[in-house]
Parts: structure tokens; sequence; C-alpha cells
């Protein structure tokens, strides 16, 4: 999350941006992102944020040069560590909402689902992928490369935390057609949070004010993972 860049620090800041228009809002990122965030904390003292910084490997983001695998890897380690500290914060001074921000991909698990308040997971994406009749096109290099990407998405996808954040998300939102219909690992399209097949409609309301001192905990991303 970074103010002023594209791709998904530039979407994880937009969102941020949005939340504060609402109320106040604590942001747990990448201690990679500190300094740009406290310049424009500096910048803009009348804003309440607040933000968490935690510390990211560095040596898989080194490895992931090869491949995503590793950053994969990383970035779930990250959660556990963010979602602890949001339970943290939330016992301390509760918030009204959670919202997992960035990096949002429908294959991995969010924190967010965990702090027994409203989660919005999103957006999310995936699911477009390289078409399997394309691969030979690519070489042999590339073609492994995708092998992998696809074997590690399903594997990921799996997991226990994975398929809690389908189930509890309150708001999943989706960024594209192609992750809307992702089979769950069933293999059967509508089994995920994310699918048609079981359309979902749930709305946070409120009839009464907010005394709570956050509107929102914000669980950011990492680092660029694509």
């Amino acid at each position: 999350m970074r103010p002023g860049r594209g791709s998904e620090p530039g979407a994880g800041w937009g969102i941020t941006q949005a939340l504060l228009g609402c109320g106040s809002v604590t942001a747990i990122v990448a201690d990679e992102f500190m300094p740009s965030l406290r310049g424009w904390q500096a910048d803009h003292p009348e804003v309440s944020l607040q933000v968490v910084g935690l510390p990211e490997g560095r040596v898989a983001a080194r490895v992931g040069a090869l491949h995503r695998i590793p950053r994969f890897l990383q970035y779930l380690l990250w959660l556990r560590k963010a979602g602890a500290v949001a339970r943290r914060l939330h016992a301390t001074r509760p918030f009204d909402v959670a919202v997992h921000a960035s990096y949002g991909t429908y294959w991995l698990p969010t924190p967010a689902v965990d702090l027994g308040i409203p989660s919005v997971w999103g957006p999310v994406g995936g699911a477009v992928a390289t078409p399997v009749r394309v691969w030979p096109s690519l070489g042999l290099v590339g073609a492994l490369g995708e092998l992998l990407d696809l074997v590690a998405v399903r594997s990921l996808a799996m997991l226990p935390s994975t398929r809690r954040t389908w189930r509890q998300a309150t708001i999943p939102i989706v960024n594209n057609l192609e992750t809307l219909m992702a089979p769950a690992p069933s293999g059967r399209p509508g089994s995920g949070s994310c699918s048609p097949a079981e359309p979902r409609s749930r709305h946070v309301r409120s009839d009464r004010p907010s005394t709570r001192s956050s509107c929102a905990g914000l669980v950011a991303h990492t680092h660029e993972l694509g």
C-alpha cells in the first residue's frame, strides 16, 4: 500500500482513501511501505489513519524471481502475523468492519473473517490464466511454469483457511467474470463464496450510530506477487 503507486500498492491505497471517507482507519501493511505512509501522514495530520507495519521475509522475495510460489508462502506467513495483530488491536479498540483490500485472490485466505465482525473480502481475482492449448507456444520453461502455477493455485485453494474465507466473508467482491465462475477445490462450481450457483446478498446494516473509535480494520498486502 503506497500513495502514488499503481498495481497492488495503488489499489490498496485507493481503498484506504475510500474508507477514510467514513471514519478512522487502522491499516496493517508491510514495513516496506511505512516511509511513504509516514510521509503522507505528516502532510495530512488531520486524517485519522493509524498504520501498523509488519516485516516480511526478504529471502522469499529474492527467490521469487524464479517463481511466485515462495512469495505465496511468504504471504501466508505474513497473513498469520497480520491476523494476530488485528485480533490484538480489535480487543483493545474494537472495529466495526474488517476489510482485506490487497493482495486479493480467491485461492488465498484472509484473517479479516476471523475477527467476529462484518468483513469485506476484495476485490479478489486470480482465476485468469493462460489457456492450456496455448502452453506449447510458451516453450518448455514457460509450460512448466504454467503447470507449477496451476498446481500451486489448486493446492492453496484447498487450505482450510481459504475455504473458511469463502464461507465466512460477509461481502466478497469479485473483479472479473473468470473469478466469479472459478470452481472450488471440489471441482463443483458454486461451492465457493464467489460463484453464482449459490447467490449471496448479505449486507452490513446498522440502525444506530457507532460508538466505536474506528470504522474499519484494513488488512493490506505485503508486496506485489505477480
